[in-house]
């Protein structure tokens, strides 16, 4: 094991709008990019040193790493019991990488996709949960709430959901 130093110029710390603490060295082992814990060094007059511990020596890179932004809609907020709701998570965005997965919560069920839809069948207030991890492990989760009514109630719901609190991880 060692510790690594790298530096990073601030012309290459420009170019994705990054700041120091989002930069993060990944170790490739085993056929493939590993994070590294990595903490800001140093500042100098053009640039920052990086450190990071590593288990052993291999190809490094330095890459920005921020966390993913979740963002929620529902087809309709109100609906009918047994009615279709599609849940969209196309909103959300990560700054510098990809979003790898998108998990659905909702009246014990999860399902998984940047969109989905589901239909309940018993009426009642539930919470839409969406948790969007990216490409560098990091985590964010929204809620909205989802008002299941009698069938024949509402109609059919078509307002979209506006109740959103974000809680990132």
């Amino acid at each position: 094991s060692a510790t690594l130093e790298m530096r990073v110029a601030d012309d290459r710390l420009a170019e994705p709008d990054a700041t120091a603490e989002e930069l993060r060295v990944h170790r490739y082992a085993d056929g493939e990019w590993q994070p590294l814990e990595t903490r800001v060094a140093d500042e100098t007059d053009n640039g920052v040193i990086l450190a990071a511990d590593t288990p052993g020596f291999s190809f490094f890179a330095t890459s920005a790493v921020g966390e993913p932004d979740a963002e929620l809609s529902l087809s309709a907020d109100t609906v009918d019991a047994g009615t279709t709701v599609t849940l969209d998570g196309t909103g959300s965005a990560d700054p510098y990488g990809e979003i790898e997965s998108y998990t659905w919560r909702i009246a014990e069920q999860e399902l998984t996709g940047e969109t989905t839809s589901l239909a309940l069948d018993d009426p009642g207030e539930y919470t839409v949960e969406l948790v969007v991890t990216n490409d560098a492990g990091e985590t964010d989760t929204t809620t909205e709430t989802l008002v299941v009514s009698e069938s024949g109630s509402t109609g059919q719901g078509t307002a979209a959901a506006a109740d959103s609190s974000d809680a990132g991880n």
